[in-house]
Order: C-alpha cells, then structure tokens, then sequence
C-alpha cells in the first residue's frame, strides 16, 4: 500500500451556516427539492475553504511548501482545495445519485469492524446480543470510560450512537429514564443512528432516529470535488453553539452549530469511508452541525448530525417533523415557542459514541473485561491523560506547527495520534487511543 496523503487546512475550521432549503413535507421531500438541498450542503463546505492551500504529511507528487503548517521527518506536501468554478458547481448539480437507474447506482458500503475508524478498537469486545438498555447511568460511564468531562453550562447533554435503532422500530421516543435499543450497521443510504437529549437534572431521556453519517447523495456528488464537501465526523465531544442556520434568515435560529477545529475522514474515490484505504484521507472538518434534513428514509447529510424534518416555509419559525420535538428536547425553542437567540458561547456538548460501545457498557459494567479493557481516549478528552498523550507525541512530532500540551484532545492532537497508528501500525487508522 502507498503511503497516502494527510491533510490539513492551513484556514480555520470556522463554523458556516448550512443551506438547507426548506420543505414543506419532511415526509415525502420533492426530489428536486432534496438533490437541492444535498448540493447546498456540499457546495457550502467548499465555498469555505476553495482555493486555500492544504497542507499534507506523506509522500505525494505535489512539491513541498514554505507555507506548510504540519512538518514531519520532512515529508511536506501541499494540496489546494478545488475552486468553486461554474464548471464545479454545473459538474455537482448534474450528478444526481437517486436519478441513476437502480442498476447503475455505485453501492456505499460501511466498512467492517476491523477497518471502520469508530470500531477498531472494539474488535476484542463481543456481544451475546445485540438489544441492551440504554440510561443516564450508561452514558454517564461511557463519558468516564472516554475522560469526557461534562459540564454544567446546559441543563442537558446531547448524544449520538451510531450504529443503533430503537428497538421498537419508533422513530422517536419519549422522556424515559431508560430505553430499549438495538445494535445495527450504520448506512449512507437512511436514518441507522440514534440522536438523544440526556436531562442532568433527572437522568430523563428522549430519543430520535437520525443520521450521524454522510447521505449516499451527498459523498456521490462530493467525489465531483475529490471528497471535498462531505466528511465523516470521529466519535467524540464535541462543542456546540446556537446560531442560524441558513445565511442568517432570522426564522432560522435555533440550530447547533460546531465550534472549534476537528478532524473528519473523507472518501476520494468511492462511496466507502475506509481508513486503510488509498482514497481515504483525513483533514480538517467544517460545517459537521446538528440540523434538520430529509426523512428517515432518506436523510441529506453531508456529514452533519441530521434529525428529519425542517420548516414550514423558508421564513417561518415554525419547525415540523422530528427536528421540532428534539429542538423543544435540547431547549432550542423558548416558552412562547421561538427559537432561542444566538449565542457565541459554544455551551451545548454533544457527545457522539456508537451504538457497539453503549451496548457493551451496558453488557459488561462492573467486570473486569471492561473495566479494565474499555479506557478511551479520543477527540473531546481532556485530562491528566490527554497531557500524557500529548507530551510523548507532540515530542516526537515535533513538526506540528501550534501543537501545545493543554490537556485537550484537539484537532491537532488527533493529527499526532493519526501519525503515530501510520508508524505503529501501517496506517491512519483512528484518532481514538487506549488511555
């Protein structure tokens, strides 16, 4: 196997407000209406960063630059991110993967357990059954297990599982100090994941079928790009704001956007996000925000967290669909029914895990085989741990330009982490490490 490309964005992960057009039906979405809305989430990304240089650590054909910001055993490289051309924006709009005859369609594959970045490090766990019971209890230990410290700032934490479904089939359920769910593959094709709201306060719990993954919609159109425009997001946790949406139209606000920098994987040639594979590539993220999109049979993600529903018109402020009860859930909405103002102060935390490590929490807590097999480290970590961590890489990648020993577990520390599993282990694999 070659060694691939690393890359980094010398800009900025600014958060961006998403164009999400809005529908009159989350139910039944007009199909020029969804492929619309697809493309905005794509060409959004790539508005932000076209044309910014894009640093690179492994071998490439592209000469190194004075202007790279990551310097590893001198191997630089530099990529450019595509320019938003006429010619770019015509080439997505035309590449409509649910206008291809079924027999045409590429197929998007999850990549197994062994490969998947999120569920590497899981392959020593298995599980007698795939149904486990999900409580404040069980989340509060997994963000233990992780060195997540969450805070106070907002009465409730918002979590993701990846990889899970209600195991009523219910595409929503209600506040409840526990629920039954269920461990599935996850999918670009529908809603396979689940997005919750923890109450601190009592341990109460609502539930929402949604999609943590890239819509198969929105990778095909970004291949257009080479990848840019759709990224899958790591586990982990991860900082959110309230803002607008979409371009600031006030009957937006309300929405979650993601604060700080990050990393994503992202899929260069094909529909599979594989981290041992040659078109696969990590760097950093934009725009990954918690937002309504599509249906549960066919969300429009391109790598945000996405709950099913929208608005009534593009100026109400009137949400519908699933996105209007989890907006009411997190506290988006006040009293009288309005969204909420927007705030800068990126106090919501989300906390993204899959469905596999909730369901072997709740299997195994209290034995040995977890307590002593299942510590974490990971993006969101913070901790005594996490300086560890980072005094031994960022020594040992001493060329990582801004790296500084702050126990946060950073965009910047998982770029060390990602470099370290390339010289351990072969390849980028994970930025998620035993404690």
């Amino acid at each position: 196997m070659r060694r691939r490309d690393f890359s980094l964005a010398i800009a900025g992960a600014a958060s961006m407000g998403l164009a999400v057009r809005a529908r009159a039906s989350a139910q039944s979405p007009d199909e020029d209406d969804y492929d619309t809305g697809v493309l905005d989430l794509v060409l959004a990304e790539l508005a932000e960063i076209e044309g910014e240089r894009i640093d690179a650590v492994g071998r490439s054909e592209i000469p190194a630059t004075d202007r790279s910001s990551i310097r590893v055993n001198g191997t630089d490289a530099g990529l450019r991110a595509p320019a938003l051309t006429a010619e770019l924006r015509a080439a997505m709009a035309a590449r409509n993967y649910w206008r291809l005859a079924p027999e045409q369609r590429p197929a998007p594959r999850w990549a197994p357990i062994n490969r998947a970045p999120d569920y590497q490090h899981l392959t020593g766990f298995t599980l007698s059954s795939t149904r486990f019971e999900l409580s404040g209890e069980t989340l509060r230990l997994l963000a233990q297990r992780n060195s997540f410290h969450i805070n106070d700032r907002r009465p409730v934490l918002l979590f993701g599982l990846r990889g899970c479904k209600i195991a009523s089939g219910a595409d929503a359920a209600p506040w409840a100090r526990a629920h039954e769910l269920e461990v599935i593959d996850p999918t670009h094709l529908d809603c396979r994941c689940v997005v919750g709201v923890l109450r601190k306060s009592d341990g109460m719990i609502a539930l929402f079928r949604s999609s943590t993954v890239p819509a198969v919609a929105s990778i095909y159109k970004a291949l257009t790009g080479e990848g840019w425009g759709a990224g899958l997001l790591p586990t982990g946790l991860y900082a959110y704001r309230v803002g607008p949406m979409s371009g600031g139209v006030p009957a937006r606000r309300g929405a979650l956007l993601i604060a700080g920098q990050y990393c994503v994987l992202r899929t260069t040639d094909d529909l599979v996000f594989d981290a041992f594979s040659d078109g696969d590539v990590w760097s950093a993220g934009y725009g990954n925000h918690i937002h309504p999109g599509g249906s549960v049979a066919r969300p429009d993600s391109a790598g945000g967290q996405v709950i099913p529903g929208g608005f009534r018109s593009a100026r109400s402020f009137s949400a519908i669909g699933a996105w209007a009860d989890f907006r009411r859930a997190a506290g988006l909405v006040g009293e009288d029914g309005l969204p909420v103002a927007a705030d800068e102060s990126a106090s919501f935390q989300y906390m993204l895990l899959t469905g596999h490590e909730a369901a072997i929490a709740d299997h195994y807590r209290g034995r040995a085989f977890f307590e002593n097999g299942y510590v974490r480290l990971r993006p969101g970590s913070s901790g005594q741990a996490v300086r560890e961590l980072q005094q031994r890489l960022f020594a040992e990648y001493s060329g990582i330009e801004g790296a500084r020993v702050d126990g946060d577990f950073g965009m910047l520390t998982a770029f060390a982490v990602l470099l370290h599993k390339k010289d351990t282990e072969g390849e980028f694999t994970s930025p998620i490490v035993p404690r």
